[in-house]
């Protein structure tokens, strides 16, 4: 499926434009062979019953004879045929394109005769000659008349002019002098006049002959005009569908701006318009999502600086009633209290409304064999695997120790005495899991220690400097970064978790061994 929306458009444009163009051309084929055929028609008839009434009145050889000098008038060929027609004229094909055709001309019920017409000029001269020879076969008495029954019929205006009256050329006037018949263009270049002898000092002029034409100006106008009118129909039908969805999440976004609630927008498509409303969709409830983590870490958050406050407080008038400095170990304790927690909230908003960029590779092997050395407590039975002595990933010093003191807390805090760390890399990540023989979590209560200030009840104490963001920062690195967190099943029977992190391409391979005099080696310490 194309997911550019100005591809489809594109398409479907040109379809819908290729499609309008074959659909117009289609339908002005067929007028114009409305329009050839018709002219066809009306030019054919008068030559049909002029032939049509000669054949009748002659018999015989002269009927043969007459289709002979018919045919040598008109420089056409007429051929008789046995057939019924039900019409004087019987059009059988017709090209406007090559400006010919093919008829039929009814004689008898029986009889009909058969021309192909390809020069339409010699076709009226022929007629023209035809109605000549029809004059001359009349008697002289009868000729006005007849004439005039002529001009009746024809469907050009027919007349008897006097040769010096038109506005001939010499080479028409001798010409016609001659006997010739002169056929010639009218000032509108439209139509001709056909101009033949008619004895004395006067020619028979036949015309206006018009010449086919497709179409006149104001018809092709009228045919630009509906060409026009199906081509705007066809975009409109096009970009309909496009211009509802654009709608659409018009109103998604004022419902959205005056409910406040979570958007909701037409996301079933994957174009480019599809895909921005998911990345709308996607941002407006991430914001509302933000702006309620917000307001419940406000919460948490002035809940939480009650306490200490409160206590500095109480400890400032203590000391200024007894004159003491035995306060001042309280005070202390709760400045730390309120330090940690500016630091971690900080670093929490840092994290979440920023993207990591290019950073130096740190080596958080070092950093994690010095952070064991200085934080784990004798009492705990430590069991450290680390696969090489030096691991470069890209990220923050700051961050590093964040993330994996904060795990290693979390299991001292929660475990019993026993503490399994393990870093590894792989091809194309590290591993880091901090294990603990502790109470354990599950999975629903794994998902809500990722939230902001959520504790368990057993740590909360006046003397703890636990805010509840433990889980929620180690979360954060770790999506800073790229990585994953995880639970697993513990092998000690407390909790396990786990985060993998894209690994730094220059690691170094194999595996050293630290020296023995360690102080991490005892009796109830193993360093792997």
């Amino acid at each position: 499926m194309m997911k550019n929306l100005f591809t489809q458009i594109y398409i479907r444009m040109a379809i819908g434009f290729i499609a309008t163009t074959l659909l117009i051309l289609a339908l002005l084929t067929v007028l114009v062979d409305r329009r050839y055929e018709s002219f066809v028609e009306k030019s054919a008839i008068p030559a049909g019953n002029l032939v049509s009434t000669g054949w009748l009145a002659a018999s015989g050889d002269e009927q043969t004879a007459w289709l002979d000098l018919v045919s040598s008038l008109t420089n056409t060929t007429w051929q008789l045929n046995e057939m019924s027609l039900s019409s004087p004229i019987e059009i059988i094909h017709s090209s406007w394109i090559q400006q010919s055709a093919e008829v039929n001309i009814r004689l008898t019920n029986q009889l009909a005769v058969c021309v192909k017409v390809s020069n339409w000029r010699d076709w009226y001269i022929g007629i023209g000659w035809l109605i000549l020879n029809d004059i001359s076969l009349q008697p002289s008495d009868k000729r006005q008349a007849y004439f005039e029954q002529l001009q009746l019929e024809m469907p050009w205006q027919l007349e008897r002019v006097d040769r010096e009256e038109e506005s001939l050329s010499k080479l028409s006037l001798r010409q016609l002098k001659s006997g010739q018949a002169v056929f010639l263009p009218a000032q509108d270049q439209q139509s001709d006049w056909l101009y033949l002898p008619g004895g004395a000092e006067q020619v028979i002029k036949i015309g206006p002959i018009a010449r086919f034409e497709t179409f006149s100006v104001l018809q092709w106008f009228g045919v630009l005009t509906l060409a026009l009118s199906i081509l705007a129909i066809a975009l409109t039908l096009i970009t309909r569908p496009i211009y509802n969805r654009i709608e659409d999440i018009r109103r998604g976004l004022a419902d959205f701006t005056q409910n406040k609630g979570y958007l909701s927008l037409p996301t079933d498509y994957s174009d480019n318009l599809g895909l921005m409303a998911k990345h709308i969709e996607d941002l407006s409830n991430d914001l509302i999502k933000q702006a309620e983590q917000n307001k419940q870490l406000n919460m948490a958050v002035s809940h939480d600086l009650k306490t200490p406050i409160a206590r500095l407080k109480f400890a400032l008038e203590m000391a200024k009633e007894s004159q003491s400095l035995d306060h001042l170990e309280t005070m202390d304790r709760d400045i730390q209290l309120l330090t940690n927690l500016i630091n971690e909230l900080l670093l929490y908003h840092q994290l979440n409304s920023t993207k990591h960029s290019e950073l130096e590779p740190f080596d958080i092997a070092h950093s994690l064999y010095k952070q064991v050395r200085e934080t784990v407590p004798s009492n705990f039975e430590l069991k450290l695997q680390v696969s090489h002595t030096k691991m470069m990933v890209p990220i923050d010093s700051s961050h590093w120790r964040r993330l994996s003191q904060n795990l290693i807390d979390n299991a001292m805090q929660y475990g019993q005495k026993r503490l399994s760390i393990h870093l590894k890399a792989h091809k194309h990540c590290i591993e880091f899991k901090v294990q603990d023989d502790g109470p354990g979590l599950t999975p629903r209560d794994f998902e809500s220690f990722l939230m902001p200030f959520q504790r368990k009840d057993q740590s909360r104490g006046t003397q703890n400097l636990n805010h509840g963001l433990g889980l929620s920062l180690v979360q954060a690195v770790t999506a800073h970064y790229d990585g994953q967190l995880s639970l697993e099943p513990s092998a000690l029977g407390g909790c396990c978790i786990s985060v993998t992190l894209p690994l730094w391409p220059k690691t170094q391979t194999g595996l050293t061994i630290e020296d023995s005099s360690s102080p991490l080696f005892n009796e109830k310490r193993v360093l792997l």
